[in-house]
């Protein structure tokens, strides 16, 4: 008879968006950031196109994927910099001010306004937040030990799956949600995202950052785009994939892409390390 094979801590799963089970292997990858051991899989759903990781380490193992040295963990420190003659001048001008509010995830302040940031790893965003006013600020963190240093600094920040904690606020409750590189760390971010429009208020603001697979860095790097970041990425969105996901809960979407030289050299080397 032949041995059963022991049964891996990583799961087959469904397309997070459509639910498909007909999905196919497009490459594996390594974490050639952190050196999280193990091969993980990229998954081109055969329905609608989108690519997750898949098989997935369960929900158990997920705070174990973030390690030690995880630089959004870090012990914040918070910076607080007075803007010049010229940042005073461009803030003037409505397009520009709209423009580095989204890219630096700055809400428009609103006096007594209720914030929640999604992902708030050690908290150095919502310091900031309360350091501009605002009134009522809370977090959500899956990782413990960088939960642990957010409170330390007097935020109310939760321990869990954002899934499991968002429904305990009401619904039309909160101004904002900030979302800072996070999406792409979720199963379902698109059930996330419905929840999120449940809970703002009609005209809340909805404030997010994530990486594309379809950028230039994307197209020309492949599996050792460092926007993959396996194992910790599960879901790789294209441009596309977020219009479809925002259109039917929001009105007035405005994208801004743009290019760090950062994301060029993380690739080009984790290619270099792989002997090409």
């Amino acid at each position: 008879p032949r041995r059963r094979r022991r049964q891996s801590p990583r799961a087959q799963v469904p397309c997070p968006r459509c639910r498909s089970r007909d999905s196919s292997v497009a490459f594996e990858g390594r974490d050639f950031l952190y050196g999280v051991p193990g091969t993980f899989y990229a998954s081109a759903c055969n329905s609608c196109g989108l690519l997750f990781q898949n098989p997935r380490p369960g929900e158990a193992a997920v705070p174990s994927l973030y390690p030690q040295d995880y630089r959004p963990h870090a012990i914040p420190v918070p910076q607080v910099v007075e803007p010049g003659p010229k940042a005073r001048l461009l803030a003037k001008i409505p397009w520009w001010r709209r423009r580095s509010a989204a890219i630096r995830l700055e809400p428009e302040y609103i006096p007594g306004g209720t914030l929640l940031e999604l992902g708030c790893a050690s908290g150095a965003n919502l310091i900031a937040c309360r350091a501009a006013g605002w009134a009522h600020v809370h977090g959500m963190e899956v990782v413990p030990e960088a939960a642990a240093r957010a409170r330390a600094t007097g935020l109310e920040v939760e321990c869990g799956p954002v899934e499991r904690l968002l429904p305990r606020f009401a619904d039309q409750s909160l101004d904002v949600i900030i979302a800072s590189m996070v999406l792409e760390h979720f199963t379902n971010p698109f059930e996330v995202v419905e929840l999120v429009a449940a809970k703002l208020k009609p005209d809340g603001q909805f404030l997010f950052s994530t990486v594309v697979c379809d950028g230039l860095d994307g197209r020309f790097f492949g599996k050792y785009f460092a926007g993959y970041d396996f194992p910790r990425h599960m879901v790789f969105f294209r441009k596309r994939d977020l219009h479809e996901m925002l259109k039917a809960s929001f009105v007035d979407c405005q994208y801004y892409f743009q290019h760090e030289p950062m994301d060029f050299v993380r690739a080009a080397t984790a290619r270099s390390r792989d002997g090409r």
